[in-house]
């Protein structure tokens, strides 16, 4: 075997064991896996899947306050559920645009004091520093739907059964993608 020709699978393997190393690293050692360490394993493999679902269905089956099915770099898929009555309280995200469709049940979001009624196949876009809420206004029946954060907010791949639960346990978006975990 030729020089160059040993030089160069010699230089193959240590990229390998390079990418090897830093995908390790960036699973294994939560100290190092920033932001970072993700976009450079992202990069090197370049092999994202994205994310599919029937979301209508998925929406209308979450019995919980809030789930995070995917988040990106620069936008997050949340399910959320509220039972009658409830509400998901005032909010403002300063930095974030909000798109919610409503796919079950009644209700009404409020904006900077703009009130809108939302049901099945309503939408909504909150733009970022809105102050915001969302009520189900029924007796009985949950107000299902899906939001869409622009950029993401929770930690990924939270799920709160209840508002109690979610007000407690807040889980702010750490950098971390789903396609990083």
């Amino acid at each position: 075997m030729s020089l160059k020709k040993t030089l160069g699978i010699l230089l193959a393997v240590c990229f390998l064991l390079s990418i090897t190393v830093a995908a390790v690293s960036a699973k294994e050692l939560p100290s190092m896996a920033g932001k970072e360490t993700c976009k450079t394993v992202e990069k090197a493999k370049n092999q994202m899947k994205g994310f599919s679902t029937n979301i209508e269905k998925a929406t209308l089956e979450n019995n919980n306050f809030r789930k995070v099915l995917y988040t990106a770099k620069h936008n997050q898929l949340v399910l959320m559920s509220l039972k009658p009555g409830e509400d998901i309280g005032i909010e403002v995200h300063e930095k974030t645009d909000q798109f919610l469709r409503f796919e079950e049940g009644q209700g009404k979001c409020i904006i900077n004091g703009n009130e809108y009624e939302v049901g099945s196949g309503s939408a909504v876009v909150v733009p970022a520093g809105a102050q915001h809420n969302v009520i189900n206004t029924l007796k009985t029946g949950s107000l299902n739907f899906y939001t869409i954060y622009s950029p993401p907010v929770h930690k990924d791949g939270i799920v709160r059964a209840t508002k109690a639960e979610a007000e407690a346990n807040p889980e702010e978006f750490d950098g971390v993608t789903t396609e990083c975990n």
